[in-house]
């Protein structure tokens, strides 16, 4: 039982610190929020703005076939 609990309490001081850095994220003016790739949007993904904004993303710049990545 001890070293289930352990876990349990490690499990909740990891979700504790990534929903910080999640929150920290979502509220600076540089990061933007959101991609998408064809017909699917993930939008719990983060990007620098002065990097990814206004610009063609690929997964493969030598695959033509493989849908663009865009900001949201």
């Amino acid at each position: 039982m001890r070293c289930g609990s352990s876990q349990k309490i490690r499990a909740r001081l990891l979700g504790k610190i990534f929903s910080a850095i999640k929150d920290k994220l979502g509220n600076d003016e540089a990061i933007g929020r959101g991609l998408g790739c064809g017909a699917s949007f993930y939008k719990d993904y983060f990007y620098a703005k002065r990097c990814a904004d206004g610009k063609i993303l690929k997964f493969d710049p030598n695959d033509d076939k493989l849908p663009n990545i865009t900001t949201l």
